[in-house]
């Protein structure tokens, strides 16, 4: 046999091998990985692989020439007899050292041949159960690996043996919660807090009741619930007051407390139980203290407890405890923690709910409260709703495409294949001078189609204004019409200055005098100007009715920038639309009116604190948007097509219909609940059988009435609590309306200042999709192991074929706002905290806007991830929903995911509801259930179904809830500041709080996976990126990096980091563990730690120009120039970005 005689294994070696390495064949490097880890096939490739090595006589590997530059690899030769196996294990032990340059498709394949060995099937079993039987296994097939591969590293066996032995203790341990274990405490905290919290006195009319909740006069008592009991008596048994009676099969006893003809009524602490009687059973005795049954006791439908008295309700609203005391839940970090966390008002808390989504369990959700459902919040219903104006998006493309074709028919032009390409099509000179129109100017024809009637020479113009219409305008401006949301500022006004008239009358006065509470001088109002004012408002009001609606509408944005370059046209235009009206204007005035145009924004900043109806109609501006308000200048289509003409007003129709809707959705969604779009409530004041719900007036009133009992609280105290919580009421509604940390001028250079540097630390510092890899791992945590992988499996094989579910998928979460990322990009955006509809009226800042979404979209790849990711997760939850359904209308369903369920939503009738439309229409494969809703017909099924899809993608698919972060982060500078510190702050709940919620199996192995995500994440980086041997890094490091990409701690591993960072290394969890790093953090880490990204920006130009300015330009000042370059950080880009980094040193 000849003999190869390799070249030693060095570092110069192996960067020289680089090159060919990377060029991967994916098979090739998954089928190498999947070899090196899997027993059976290691056993297979042993058996055809094991040459017999002809011995050599005196045969010394340490005197072999082959062995030169492996002295410190000796201990590998030992064994060997002959030069040829010297030669062999040479060549293994190459390819071994080679494989730190493999493809990720090697650790992918490794992962799977891991999970295919033997051992990992007993976890699926009984005997996984088994700590003994799982550590041995595990230990029996790692000594046979090391066998099998003499260079397969010796540290591998102590950590299988405390993986083996371990992992099953702790599942055992945990797998019982939410079970058991976690219901007794529930349970234990609910009896508490009843037992502290109930009185004997009674609660008379228009009094406090103990926890603090206003009761009504016209409130009513809500009943008790019944519970079944499991327990047998024989016929005769005679019952008693105050004996016990077993209420379940496990043995759990009531004390008897009354009696009527056909109940029991039992009691267990401070709860209250009925036990009904079976039908046939007869009352032979109506003594006041005892009952004899003609037959035993029996109960088939065991029937949950429903809490429902105010103290049961106030503490069904709390989250169910993640341990993590004030590091979670408990702590005062969010306004949806302050407000749940309060004791006073179970209104405040109900509001909250409803306006804001929560990813957290809460305790009514659990089987201790009856699985009762929490109810779809406002801010899920704005998602939903907003599949309108995706759709009108869409379809708009739609008519381009069918433009451009025409225009291929007539000229023989080319069709781009894609809707990249198709930005860029007829953008050139020829297609200029040929009048067809690219994408911008298409969209602009849109506009100025829908001023006139929809009338447009180009049909696909005219058929895309029309869709606008049907799509977007019309379907809102009805909702909002028929809510009378414009009309309701002018007749709260209205009605006020009837009735300070009829007052004023009545009294035999001339005059009222009215007192600012906000600093402004008095008014003095006399008969006649109260009189005038109410002429002008019947008339406003007249005008509001009559309204014309949307047709030859559109909603104007001015664009200041435009505007201030030639005010004087602008004024022209202005001037003369007043002309036209026969109406002279000043030159006063008018000079007044162009300057408020030129600063005009959608919204009108409030003032905080007041909830005098009176004063926030008469006296203040109502949070209204202005898509909602009367318009005070009613331009004519003649204006405002000189204006779009002049680039004075936006003509965008994507961003106009985008600002509609952002507008008018939420408005529309607070006063469906409250009466009102400001969330006040006064209709349900006014009326106390109004068909809507207690607002934030209401919560005021229950706080104002509590101080009002003067010694027997602390004033003090609950005044500074009823402003924190109005606050926090309040600024939940601006986060849905969008407005909560506008400033006083959007316009100044400051805010704009801020904006921009935000979309170019996204467009310089985010990698992109690759960081989002454990999505994937999330899929299978929150859906259940098994039935992820069992969905995703059939998924991921129905997509090499027809892909037929993955569409379907798609299509399901498309038609309830989700899986839109390609239209929308918000996931992406949300991620790099940059708004969406801040600087649409600026154009740098549009123009910014636009090329970050060209960034997420097509460059980093983030928006298409997250919807390709977020149509994986719609099969599988959407399976999940389904199933679980059809298993709870059964009685089948286990406790935690009745628990999941209700959580999303969905209690048991619903459930009923949405099995009973699956049977009907819905379609099964092997292991996905595809609910396919377009077919259903039970409305309320669909919308149940929707809502609980929605907000379970959200919570998989990690993507910031308004209510996740502290209102800090959401002002101008706060999150400059905290830029990128959002989506660390929502998988903070969303990940770990509700994980240790649950504390089960399907949480301990998606962490595992989330691990094992982002050790592939980081060894990948560190080949292909920063050119390291991965290999080199320690066990505790490689941990360390793998958790820090999990994102499983949350905003808690970037308060380590920076704790690291600003102590040079010298505190932190590395440090503790032992990998502290020999030097300090630069000035630009710390700069970056303490201002964020932006801080971090303007610290790396700063030394730029230092290196510059004092001749010391180097490499690292080529690398910080490098980092100013927008989309040097996208991962696949790095060898483009090397070699300009190398032309810069």
């Amino acid at each position: 046999m000849a003999v190869f005689f390799p070249n030693p294994i060095t570092t110069d070696y192996l960067k020289s091998q680089k090159t060919e390495t990377v060029k991967f064949n994916w098979w090739k490097d998954f089928k190498g990985g999947f070899e090196t880890e899997n027993l059976p096939t290691m056993i297979y490739q042993h058996m055809i692989d094991n040459s017999d090595f002809v011995p050599e006589d005196n045969y010394i590997p340490s005197q072999d020439p082959q062995l030169q530059g492996y002295e410190n690899h000796m201990h590998l030769f030992y064994f060997s007899q002959s030069r040829a196996e010297t030669s062999a294990i040479i060549n293994k032990y190459k390819k071994h050292q080679e494989l730190n340059y493999a493809s990720p498709w090697h650790y992918i394949g490794k992962i799977t041949g891991a999970v295919l060995d033997p051992s990992t099937a007993l976890f699926f079993t009984k005997f996984g159960q088994a700590a003994k039987i799982v550590g041995t296994s595990m230990v029996a097939e790692e000594i046979g690996k090391q066998n099998l591969d003499p260079l397969r590293s010796d540290s591998y066996l102590p950590l299988i043996a405390a993986y083996g032995y371990s992992i099953p203790f702790l599942l055992n341990k945990l797998s019982a919660a939410p079970g058991l274990k976690t219901q007794q405490k529930i349970k234990a905290y609910d009896e508490q807090w009843i037992s502290n919290t109930s009185s004997k006195t009674s609660i008379k009319e228009g009094d406090i009741a103990i926890d603090g909740t206003f009761v009504s006069p016209n409130a009513k008592e809500l009943s008790g619930g019944t519970v079944g009991a499991a327990g047998k008596y024989p016929a005769g048994t005679i019952f008693k007051k105050g004996d016990k009676i077993i209420i379940n099969d496990k043995g759990q006893t009531a004390t008897v407390v009354n009696f009527n003809k056909t109940n029991v009524k039992l009691g267990n602490m401070n709860d209250t139980y009925v036990v009904k009687l079976d039908e046939s059973s007869k009352v032979t005795s109506t003594q006041k203290d005892t009952m004899v049954l003609s037959k035993e006791i029996v109960d088939s439908h065991n029937v949950l407890p429903k809490r429902t008295t105010i103290s049961q309700q106030m503490h069904g609203e709390k989250f169910v405890k993640s341990n993590l005391k004030i590091f979670g839940e408990d702590g005062p970090w969010t306004p949806v923690f302050r407000v749940i966390n309060q004791n006073t008002s179970l209104t405040a808390r109900k509001i909250m709910g409803d306006l804001l989504d929560t990813p957290l369990l809460k305790l009514k959700n659990t089987k201790a409260w009856g699985f009762n459902a929490t109810g779809k919040s406002i801010e899920t219903d704005m998602r939903m709703m907003r599949v309108g104006e995706i759709e009108s998006h869409k379809m708009i493309k739609d008519q381009y495409l069918k433009y451009v074709q025409r225009q291929q028919l007539e000229t023989g032009a080319t069709v781009p294949s894609t809707d990249f390409m198709m930005m860029f099509k007829n953008r050139g000179k020829d297609a200029q001078s040929q009048g067809w129109l690219n994408q911008t100017q298409f969209s602009k024809e849109i506009t100025i189609a829908r001023l006139n009637s929809f009338d447009h020479a180009i049909p696909e113009v005219a058929e895309a204004a029309r869709i606008t219409q049907k799509k977007v305008y019309e379907p809102l401006f009805k909702e909002a019409n028929l809510l009378k949301i414009r009309e309701l500022p002018v007749e709260s006004e209205l009605k006020f200055w009837q009735d300070t008239l009829k007052d004023i009358r009545k009294k035999g006065l001339g005059s009222r005098t009215f007192k600012s509470k906000y600093g402004d001088p008095d008014e003095v109002y006399s008969i006649s100007r109260i009189e005038s004012t109410i002429d002008k408002l019947t008339e406003r009001l007249k005008r509001i009715q009559k309204g014309k609606g949307v047709k030859d509408y559109i909603n104007i944005v001015y664009i200041k920038n435009a505007i201030d370059k030639n005010k004087d046209h602008f004024r022209g235009i202005i001037e003369r639309f007043y002309q036209r009206q026969g109406i002279q204007i000043n030159k006063a005035d008018l000079d007044q009116l162009v300057k408020d145009l030129s600063n005009h924004f959608p919204f009108v900043k409030p003032r905080k604190g007041d909830y005098d109806l009176n004063q926030r109609y008469v006296f203040k501006d109502p949070r209204y948007a202005r898509a909602n308000r009367a318009r005070e200048l009613n331009l004519d289509k003649q204006a405002q097509l000189e204006l779009i003409e002049a680039g004075m007003i936006m003509s965008d129709i994507f961003a106009l219909q985008k600002i509609y809707a952002r507008q008018m959705i939420p408005d529309i969604l607070l006063t469906r609940k409250y009466g009102d779009p400001n969330g006040l409530g006064f209709k349900l004041i006014e009326d106390n059988l109004a068909p809507f719900e207690s607002g934030l007036m209401t919560v005021a009133n229950e706080y104002n009435a509590k101080i009002a009992m003067g010694k027997k609280v602390n004033r003090s105290k609950l005044l500074k609590e009823r402003d924190q919580i109005l606050d926090d009421l309040e600024a939940a509604i601006e986060l849905i309306k969008g407005t909560y940390g506008l400033p006083a001028n959007p316009h100044a250079w400051t805010s704009t200042a801020m904006r921009t540097a935000k979309h170019y630390n996204a467009l310089t510092m985010l990698t992109g999709f690759f960081a989002a890899i454990p999505d994937v791992a999330r899929i299978t945590m929150t859906s259940g192991i098994k039935r992820g992988f069992a969905t995703q499996f059939e998924m991921l094989g129905n997509f090499l074929g027809d892909g037929k579910l993955f569409k379907m998928g798609k299509k399901e979460a498309q038609s309830f706002g989700e899986a839109v990322d390609m239209v929308t990009g918000q996931r992406a955006m949300l991620f790099a905290d940059v708004g969406d509809m801040f600087g649409l009226a600026n154009r740098l800042e549009g123009a910014m806007g636009k090329v970050s979404a060209i960034n997420f979209m097509y460059v980093n790849l983030m928006s298409r991830w997250t919807e390709m990711a977020k149509s994986m997760a719609s099969v599988t939850i959407g399976s999940r929903i389904i199933e679980d359904s059809i298993s709870w209308s059964k009685g089948t369903l286990g406790d935690k995911w009745k628990t999941a369920l209700s959580s999303s939503g969905i209690d048991k009738d619903m459930a009923r509801r949405i099995a009973v439309q699956f049977e009907q229409y819905g379609k099964k494969t092997k292991h996905n259930f595809m609910a396919n809703t377009s077919q259903w017909k039970d409305a309320q099924a669909i919308d149940a179904f929707g809502a609980a899809l929605n907000k379970d993608i959200n919570i998989t698919i990690v993507t910031p809830g308004l209510g996740d972060t502290p209102k800090w982060m959401s002002t101008e500078l706060g999150s400059t500041f905290a830029q990128f510190k959002k989506f660390a702050m929502s998988a903070t709940q969303r990940m770990l709080m509700r994980g240790m919620q649950e504390r089960d199996l399907d949480f301990l192995f998606g962490a595992m996976l989330l691990m094992g995500s982002g050790m592939l994440i980081d060894s990948v980086y560190h080949k292909f990126r920063f050119n390291r041997d991965y290999s080199k890094l320690s066990l505790t490091q490689k941990l360390l990096n793998a958790f820090d990409r999990s994102g499983l701690a949350g905003i808690y591993t970037d308060v380590n980091k920076a704790i690291e960072t600003l102590s040079d290394n010298r505190i932190g969890i590395s440090p503790i563990l032992g990998e502290k790093r020999p030097y300090g953090s630069s000035g630009r880490w710390k700069a970056g730690t303490m201002f964020g990204p932006t801080g971090g920006q303007i610290y790396n130009i700063a030394d730029i120009l230092f290196d510059v300015g004092g001749n010391k330009y180097n490499h690292h000042t080529a690398k910080n120039v490098r980092r100013l370059i927008p989309f040097q950080n996208v991962w696949y880009l790095d060898w483009l970005f090397d070699d300009i980094q190398k032309g810069l040193n």
